[in-house]
């Protein structure tokens, strides 16, 4: 959600759950792309995926973002970029950013990182109205 969408997904453990472990028969990955996010390159495009599975021979199985997520391919590893975020501000940084409560832009200071999104404290905001913002609607203020 965080890299497509910008968005960033919430989850809740109730107290009861907590201390809750899962440990059992959880294999070994086989390679340390598998669930990595890549570019790959069709005829100077790049499509965004990420790897599901690697075989011994160099190979990865990208399943690519779509509209039904359906689409997967094997790819020799030459064929992968790995994905990067095309902005990013690092924790202190004060930007212009639009607030997804209103769409106006509002500065305001970049307070955490995930991924390619980053969590802005609004200047003259309490912290409630904190919000984290997708690349596209943050720059940096000069």
């Amino acid at each position: 959600m965080a890299v497509v969408e910008g968005q960033k997904a919430y989850y809740y453990i109730p107290d009861s759950m907590k201390n809750w472990v899962v440990s059992s028969n959880v294999p070994k990955k086989r390679s340390t792309l598998i669930g990595s996010r890549v570019n790959v390159n069709y005829d100077g495009q790049d499509y965004l995926g990420f790897v599901e599975d690697a075989d011994t021979k160099n190979n990865f199985k990208v399943r690519f973002y779509s509209y039904t997520n359906n689409e997967t391919e094997w790819l020799k590893s030459s064929r992968l970029k790995m994905f990067t975020c095309k902005q990013d501000f690092p924790i202190g940084t004060k930007v212009k950013a639009m607030s997804s409560f209103d769409e106006k832009q509002y500065t305001g200071k970049v307070i955490q990182k995930f991924l390619c999104l980053h969590l802005v404290h609004y200047d003259d905001f309490e912290s409630e109205w904190d919000e984290w913002v997708a690349p596209k609607n943050i720059e940096k203020v000069h």
